[in-house]
């Protein structure tokens, strides 16, 4: 089931002068918004969570939005892989078309929905992402 953690106000290590939730939404965000460029799609939907991960250093609403946005992406990647290789053969194209149609579409609700919640300053935890989120935000 999804949980919920509640975070206070805080600053982010890196952009003193802006709230926490502004650049927890922005790693979430950010994925969204370059899943949907044409020239990169889903393969480069984990740089913006990444980047926001490695130059945060204190706030936990941060550190763990970037990290659950980020497996979050990298799992999407591996779904596109898995269905590239499905459409490898011409029986499996209408499969493979309809498995990445239904990925992209449950990736853009869990972004979404995840994207308001760190606008409230609440983790979301995403089952089976938020082990390894929990892992990676320290």
């Amino acid at each position: 089931m999804f949980v919920e953690r509640q975070h206070g106000p805080e600053t982010s290590s890196f952009l003193p002068t802006v709230e926490d939730r502004w650049i927890a939404l922005a790693a979430y965000v950010g994925g969204l918004v370059i899943s949907l460029l044409p020239l990169f799609g889903s393969w480069a939907c984990w740089v913006v969570p990444l980047v926001i991960l490695l130059l945060e250093r204190s706030s936990r609403l941060i550190r763990y939005s970037a990290a659950q946005a980020l497996t979050l992406s990298i799992a999407q990647l591996a779904v596109s892989i898995v269905v590239i290789v499905l459409s490898a053969t011409v029986i499996l194209i209408p499969l493979g078309i309809a498995l990445s149609w239904i990925a992209n579409i449950a990736y853009w609700v869990l972004l979404v929905v995840a994207s308001y919640f760190a606008w409230k300053r609440t983790e979301w935890r995403i089952p089976f992402l938020c082990q390894l989120a929990d892992r990676m935000a320290g």
